[in-house]
């Protein structure tokens, strides 16, 4: 009975165990990006809102495409109470517009006329916008808005996905840094809790007094607050990381970074970086599309103000509906000119708004290649500073590695104490943390200069 518990109580171990690594999501930096792109849900919104303006483009598509209508009436009944006439009626129209302004009309009837004979009815209408140009028309114009919006929705959608690549690279490299800080505080919270015993020791033998015991004791009290903010953060870091991934909370996250991180400095001049920035950043493609938004809307309203010109040309064509039967034929051809004559300066007040937005859109593109370049020239710096940090480190874990390999050989020899040896490694320790921690800056500065640049991640 007791072996059979055993192994009960040793399957319910193992399985509890399977269970809970299960639940632990081991991520690559890639891997998390991969993860971020498919999962976040910043990203599935803006893929929803261009969905959208997709629909947006098809609807306004729509208007260029062929339409047609049947209307039927089979049981129609016509006359007074007492006297009525089955007069069934059909109807089949059909209307097409170009976006060269061009209007195509087709109706044909058919049903009985008042005599009760058989009526057919037919006609084809043609109109041909010439003045101002065809093109210039609401319905054309607001199809080509849709598309520059669609464009526009695209190009932020491409922005979104790079800046979320950025965001878990940083948040990634935030983790590992949080992680090294932990360690680091470990080891102090260690060093206090070996000096508080040591004093405690020294009370004893009345080599130290209530004093020095207090502040061993404020010691390991502030050591295990450090940490335990520390502590903290890592999990406000690993929250904030599983919210870009879009996985859920209380799933475990394990983080594997790369075996060795390589000081790798960017081969690119900041003049290069700079035409780079102004020919590929997405908010100045953005900028531009605007602009030519804003001239369809000022040709638009230019065009309400302005004489027009219409050409229409027509066929009708009717058989029979009394006796005797008879065919007729009409062709028909007109040129039609409007003047706008008075509107109470309305037109010129919208042209002149027009203009406005013209100009406020193409003083903003020029305001924003400014803040472009003053941004790469920032971050362009930045990474310098990064870079020679990171020559300093090296050097400085170099001399900090040579020392404790002195205190060592010196603890050995009696010279020093554990104490002072623990010093040392410790000193050591944070040069190691610091250097890696500045290569991991130096990513994420570069990251964030291609980024700026508009090189996808």
């Amino acid at each position: 009975m007791k072996a059979f518990m055993g192994v009960v109580i040793i399957i319910f171990f193992l399985s509890a165990l399977a269970w809970c690594q299960e639940n632990i999501v081991k991520l690559t930096l890639n891997e998390s990006i991969e993860q971020a792109i498919k999962g976040n849900l910043d990203v599935k919104i803006a893929e929803t809102q261009f969905q959208r303006m997709e629909s947006e483009v098809a609807k306004n598509e729509a208007s260029f495409k062929l339409k047609a209508n049947l209307q039927a009436a089979p049981a129609n009944w016509i006359g007074k109470i007492n006297n009525f006439n089955y007069r069934p009626e059909a109807n089949l129209s059909a209307n097409l517009l170009t976006k060269s302004g061009t209007t195509y009309s087709f109706n044909i009837e058919e049903g009985k006329g008042d005599g009760g004979l058989k009526a057919t009815l037919f006609s084809l209408t043609l109109t041909q916008k010439i003045l101002p140009h065809p093109r210039v028309n609401p319905s054309y114009l607001s199809l080509k808005k849709s598309l520059l919006n669609l464009r526009r929705n695209e190009l932020s959608l491409e922005e979104q996905k790079n800046h979320l690549k950025f965001e878990v690279r940083t948040s990634f490299y935030n983790i590992l840094k949080q992680k090294r800080e932990i360690e680091l505080e470990k080891l102090h919270l260690d060093q206090a809790k070996e000096n508080l015993t040591l004093v405690k020791d020294k009370l004893k033998k009345g080599l130290a007094n209530e004093l020095d015991l207090l502040n061993a004791q404020l010691d390991v009290v502030s050591a295990e607050k450090k940490l335990f903010q520390n502590q903290n953060r890592l999990k406000r870091y690993l929250t904030e990381f599983k919210n870009l991934l879009g996985i859920g909370s209380y799933t475990k996250v394990e983080l594997i970074e790369e075996s060795e991180y390589n000081y790798e400095p960017l081969k690119i001049r900041l003049n290069q970086a700079i035409e780079e920035a102004l020919r590929n950043r997405v908010e100045i493609k953005q900028q531009k599309l605007t602009i030519q938004t804003c001239k369809l809307d000022l040709a638009l309203t230019k065009s309400k103000s302005s004489p027009s010109l219409n050409f229409s040309g027509g066929y009708n064509y009717s058989y029979g509906g009394e006796f005797p039967l008879k065919e007729r034929e009409e062709y028909k051809a007109s040129l039609t000119f409007e003047i706008p004559l008075l509107d109470g300066g309305e037109g010129r007040a919208e042209i002149r708004e027009a203009k406005e937005n013209l100009r406020e859109s193409e003083l903003n593109l020029e305001k924003l290649k400014r803040n472009i370049i003053t941004e790469i020239q920032n971050y362009f710096l930045d990474l310098q500073e990064k870079g020679k940090q990171i020559e300093f480190l090296k050097l400085s874990k170099e001399k900090y590695q040579i020392d404790l390999i002195i205190a060592q050989e010196m603890f050995y020899s009696g010279s020093i104490t554990k104490d002072e040896l623990r010093e040392k490694e410790i000193a050591f320790k944070q040069a190691q943390i610091d250097l890696l921690n500045a290569l991991l800056d130096h990513e994420i500065a570069k990251s964030r200069l291609l980024k700026s640049i508009g090189k996808e991640l």
